[in-house]
């Protein structure tokens, strides 16, 4: 019995009814006619090209012996695509494989293999094989989803495919355009071996839906000829012309299979796409953030930016350390990096520094990193707050997502504008951006200490932190703060302490702190170690903890009295201030060992910790 044909709003149906089956799959055999409608020539229109130029090559004598040898029919000219192409470069097969390049190069995915794409990436249906060596389903995939192709462009690869596997898989039985294709009759009249030995499971647990194939090749044609019908599944049959189909086509198919009428390859992925969530995919083709294609870009332009801006920090923090930074990373960072912030860390006139900025925000006013380092410089050195928190903002405006930018403005919006509420939303949004950034779970764990005061919470997110970076000296050290000045466990605080300096031994803040805490504890002698280290260890822009160091000497060593007392009172004049900072235990010592201006120390600390 003969193949029955069906209507391509059949084919559909079954599609459909198979979309959520865990029975049928579909497997997409493609011929070069799919490729017509993304600008690749059929080999019918390459066979009739190259024929006219073999007629120009050879004597007519010459072209009727060939025709005659190699059984040609001028009116079918498809039909011996492999000898015509042997015939049209014979004298140099490179430069067949290089008219092939040349052509496909150019070549986009239409909106057919874009749909393609999205059936292969989502659904059961996930395998296609093909006589065709273009990249149009590979570089629609690429485009629409963001799940990596299995693709066998070679028989070396052919033992790596699974037939049960749920990855978009490409079959190349003709090999890839850059691994010397297939186009001569010795390689394309039978199979590889390799390839039937790969196909068998396949083809027999999977639909076979043929689009733009003729059959002319031979190899999987024969192939699926000499099959036996239960070792197979039905093949649907997709073409123009049911009635001009070849002979090779109507032997192959049986009363199993089915021939479907269709318009072209792209109008039957049109249909294909109406089934459940494939029905708005084409109108997702739109010039805006919601574009599955424009989605999928950004997010690839934004990974690689992500990388570049990170190369770029630790350039940058090389520079201000005084470190040389690799000529070669440096040739491919954004300009800004090399050409400005360089120069603004070598000059210590802040005037000069602002000038750089300014310059540099002129020539690239879209750097989110720019931004947001003259955002600090105008925070940190000018105290101009309202411009500041434009230049913050401008930041997160060219760049949304970044944790850095996140977390800095919400240190601002706490530190400086005592928005509570809003800054405790950007702290979230800088944890959504990145969960696991040590940096950003310990200043969220600070902010929930000291502002919050839930204590509970505050614990959980600095072990968070130090989960993230155990040996990060910062959120050792505040951890061992939280740890004295709130849980009052004083061994555990301490063995904090001590790991904050085994990390960081020349950190001021952290010697200053163990400091007040050996000296709070009444052990005045090692007490004064670490404050004498402090002194040593401190530089000039870090007064409020000179403010520490001398209120610790003032309340614990009544011999330096008057030196202590000079020095807080000239930068309490100078508006320093140490908020929030618990002195309590310090004075309580003071107390016990006899101080006798126990109440100046009193005032003095709140002077010192209040705004």
């Amino acid at each position: 019995m003969e193949p029955r044909q069906i209507s391509q709003n059949s084919l559909v149906q079954l599609f459909k009814d198979a979309y959520d089956s865990e029975g049928i799959r579909f497997c997409f055999l493609l011929g070069a006619g799919a490729s017509v409608s993304s600008s690749i020539p059929t080999g019918a229109t390459l066979a009739k090209t190259w024929y006219e130029d073999i007629a120009t090559m050879l004597t007519e004598a010459e072209l009727q012996q060939w025709i005659t040898d190699k059984k040609i029919n001028p009116d079918k000219l498809a039909e011996s695509y492999t000898a015509i192409y042997a015939q049209r470069f014979v004298s140099n097969y490179t430069a067949g494989y290089e008219a092939l390049q040349k052509l496909m190069s150019k070549a986009d995915p239409g909106i057919g293999y874009l749909i393609l794409a999205k059936i292969l990436a989502e659904t059961r249906h996930s395998f296609v094989i093909t006589t065709n060596f273009d990249y149009l389903v590979e570089d629609a995939l690429f485009m629409v989803t963001n799940k990596r192709p299995m693709i066998c462009g070679h028989e070396a690869l052919a033992n790596f495919i699974h037939a049960q596997s749920s990855r978009p898989t490409i079959v190349k039985v003709h090999r890839d355009l850059m691994l010397e294709p297939f186009n001569h009759t010795s390689n394309t009249s039978t199979l590889n071996e390799a390839w039937i030995k790969t196909l068998r499971p396949i083809v027999k647990d999977f639909h076979l839906v043929v689009i733009g194939y003729g059959g002319n090749d031979g190899s999987l044609m024969d192939y699926l000829k000499e099959l036996p019908e239960e070792n197979r599944q039905p093949i649907y049959w997709c073409c123009r012309e049911p009635n001009n189909l070849s002979s090779k086509t109507k032997s192959l198919l049986t009363k199993k299979d089915y021939i479907v009428p269709i318009r072209g390859f792209d109008e039957l992925m049109y249909a294909f796409n109406n089934i459940s969530s494939f029905k708005d995919f084409i109108h997702d083709f739109k010039d805006d953030e919601s574009s599955a294609l424009i989605k999928n870009a950004r997010e690839k332009t934004l990974s690689y930016r992500k990388k570049i801006d990170e190369l770029a920090k630790q350039t940058d923090e090389k520079i201000k350390a005084g470190q040389q930074p690799d000529p070669g990373l440096q040739a491919i960072l954004p300009d800004w990096w090399v050409d400005f912030q360089s120069k603004i860390n070598q000059t210590d006139d802040v005037n000069e520094q602002e000038k750089l900025y300014l310059e540099g925000l002129k020539k690239l006013p879209d750097s989110a990193p720019l931004l947001e380092n003259y955002a600090l410089f105008l925070k940190n050195i000018r105290k101009d707050y309202d411009q500041a928190e434009s230049f913050y903002k401008k930041a997160l405006e060219s760049d949304p997502n970044d944790a850095d930018y996140l977390g800095n403005y919400a240190n601002f919006l706490c530190d400086i504008r005592k928005d509570y509420d809003q800054a405790e939303s950007f702290y979230k949004k800088a944890l959504e951006s990145d969960p696991n950034g040590a940096d950003y779970l310990g200043n969220y764990a600070n902010f929930l200490c000291d502002i919050r005061k839930d204590y509970d919470q505050a614990e959980s997110f600095y072990k968070k932190a130090l989960e993230s970076d155990p040996n990060g000296a910062d959120y050792l050290g505040n951890y061992a703060n939280f740890l004295c000045d709130i849980r009052k466990d004083y061994d555990q605080a301490e063995s904090f302490y001590k790991k904050a300096l085994e990390s960081d031994p020349n950190h001021a803040n952290h010697l200053g702190n163990y400091a007040g805490f050996l000296l709070g504890l009444g052990r005045i002698e090692e007490g004064d170690q670490y404050l004498s280290q402090t002194f040593h260890a401190i530089n000039d822009s870090q007064q409020a903890l000179f403010l520490e160091l001398w209120f610790y000497t003032l309340a614990h060593f009544p011999d330096r009295a008057d030196e202590a007392r000079e020095h807080i009172y000239d930068l309490l004049n100078k508006g320093i201030r140490s908020i929030g900072w618990d002195f309590s235990a310090n004075i309580t010592r003071a107390q016990m060992n006899g101080c006798p201006y126990v109440d100046e120390l009193q005032d003095l600390a709140k002077k010192i910790t209040s705004e």
